[in-house]
């Protein structure tokens, strides 16, 4: 029993040795807190941020996601893509490879990825998916040079993405 106390003695004994030990004078580095985002010369903080809608459209079948990269502060990457209920690849995919007939069979200006890249590039320049008007129910706008698509998913997943970049 007096071996166990004794023991017991010595390893508070350590514990404390090693705590004042490994202390430092210096001040405690301050972390920023989590609603005190670290800004730079721009308004969001650094990273990569992510926004999906909730459900597929139920009369086309897509979801669209959106994937925006900041840096400095200022949004420098902008992707949006649509991923189909029934699998398959994505969107941005299938337009470029010709396989989503946008132009010939829907009467579009551009193909989908030529004007979502038109899309991402307006954001990138306003640094503010809230900067844009739209004149329908739709999302179409005017504000963008050759974008006849609704744009609005776009935008609204982008503001959502961004909300925890502020």
């Amino acid at each position: 029993m007096k071996f166990k106390k004794i023991l017991g003695v010595i390893l508070v004994g350590m514990l404390l040795i090693s705590l004042v030990g490994c202390s430092s004078n210096q001040p405690a580095k301050e972390e920023p807190k989590k609603d005190e985002p670290k800004q730079a010369e721009g308004k969001y903080e650094d990273g990569i941020y992510f926004a999906q809608e909730k459900q597929f459209n139920e009369k086309t079948g897509w979801k669209y996601v959106v994937t925006l990269e900041v840096k400095d502060g200022k949004i420098v990457k902008a992707d949006w893509n649509g991923a189909h209920r029934n699998g398959g690849p994505d969107k941005d995919t299938l337009s470029k490879n010709g396989k989503y007939p946008l132009v010939e069979k829907g009467g579009a200006q551009a193909p989908w990825h030529e004007q979502a890249e038109k899309a991402e590039a307006y954001l990138i320049e306003k640094q503010d998916p809230t900067a844009i008007a739209y004149k329908d129910d739709e999302g179409h706008t005017d504000d963008i040079a050759g974008v006849t698509i609704g744009v609005g998913e776009f935008f609204e997943l982008a503001q959502e993405a961004l909300a925890d970049a502020k």
